[in-house]
């Protein structure tokens, strides 16, 4: 009889050392992943945040709520650079050095030289990529 109450103990001992070890082997896979997927996360709201900042303060309207047209003139001979910041200076736009790359790399906008009356309907309408 003694030597039965001398097993119970170890077998209690080894049953929770391996319960003790079951856990660790799978928490630390476990423990990896979720670190990873919350940097992820973390990395993505980043991301996000950045080119949301980005988008309203180079190309996003001016003030979206606001549709009602503003006549702007374009005299004849104006170089983009003139005619950007002169949208920027009257409040059309945000940034005259970002509409003049767009400008560049858009074909549509090669028109706004040549025109003699644009509406702000126009340029809201092109300015949003």
């Amino acid at each position: 009889m003694t030597s039965v109450a001398k097993k119970k103990p170890r077998q209690r001992a080894r049953r929770a050392s391996v319960s003790v070890s079951l856990v660790a082997a799978v928490w630390g896979p476990v423990r990896q992943v979720l670190i990873f997927l919350a940097a992820v996360i973390v990395v993505c709201g980043a991301v996000h945040t950045a080119l949301k900042k980005t988008h309203e303060a180079f190309f996003a309207p001016v003030d979206a709520a606001d549709a009602s047209p503003v006549p702007f003139t374009v005299r004849s001979g104006s170089s983009l650079g003139t005619v950007s910041q002169a949208l920027e200076d009257a409040g059309l736009i945000h940034n005259h050095t970002v509409f003049k790359y767009m400008a560049d790399f858009s074909t549509d906008w090669n028109s706004l030289l040549a025109a003699k009356q644009w509406v702000i309907d126009t340029i809201r309408k092109y300015s949003n990529p």
